[in-house]
Formats: structure tokens, C-alpha cells, sequence
């Protein structure tokens, strides 16, 4: 019934709240978890379609990965 907080992220690991591929969601609006981190997994093991479907390069910071 309200928003439910987290706390704040790790070091080294940014999260944004996406209401869809390109606008980012406003204050207490819902939308998809985004973490950017250069510790971001290179993808799921034996399974490429997946893998292209939730994790990219971080096209803001060279060198790290983004997780959808």
C-alpha cells in the first residue's frame, strides 16, 4: 500500500528503475530494475538467446554490463 524501500546499492553497482526500453521511470512509478556494473555477469551459461535478451554492454561506462 506505498512504496517499499531497499536501502541503497553496493559500490561500483548503479540501478535505474526503466518504465520502458528508453524513458526512465518517474519518482514512485513502476518499471524494470536495470543494474550497471562492471561486476555484471557476462551472461547465462549455454544459453546465448536469453543471455542477448537480459544482458548488454553498459553504453554509458566502457567496461561494464548491464543486467535487465
Amino acid at each position: 500500500s506505498g512504496p517499499i524501500t531497499v536501502g541503497t546499492s553496493a559500490p561500483g553497482v548503479r540501478l535505474t528503475i526503466m518504465r520502458d526500453e528508453s524513458h526512465p521511470a518517474a519518482a514512485g512509478e513502476a518499471g524494470e530494475i536495470i543494474v550497471h556494473s562492471p561486476y555484471v555477469s557476462p551472461g547465462y551459461w549455454r544459453l546465448p538467446e536469453l543471455t542477448a535478451a537480459r544482458f548488454a554492454d553498459d553504453p554509458d561506462r566502457p567496461g561494464w554490463r548491464v543486467y535487465r
